[in-house]
């Protein structure tokens, strides 16, 4: 698992949504797994859009089993503090 990556062509060219800003190109994610490399911890991905000549990035982390299952689970509480957890972690632009 350790330095898997995953690179793919997409295209959004035939979608009627709008404000739709990419339109086709290509899309890399790549993973970071855990100290017994069998599990993936962090992923960074970036994708490529040849229409709007356009690069996006962006990274993030797998929920912890506890943190999953506060997600999956029925305490709206609880999921909320987690999901405004997650958001004081986030960048400030």
């Amino acid at each position: 698992m350790v330095g898997s990556c995953l690179r793919f062509d997409y295209s959004n060219r035939e979608s009627h949504t709008p404000g739709d800003s990419f339109s086709e190109g290509i899309a890399t994610l790549q993973f970071t797994a855990d100290n017994h490399g069998k599990t993936w911890i962090r992923y960074i991905g970036t994708a490529h859009d040849f229409g709007t000549k356009e690069t996006l990035s962006w990274k993030g982390v797998r929920a912890s089993a506890e943190e999953s299952a506060i997600i999956h689970g029925t305490d709206d509480e609880a999921r909320n503090k987690l999901v405004k957890s997650f958001a004081a972690k986030l960048p400030r632009c």
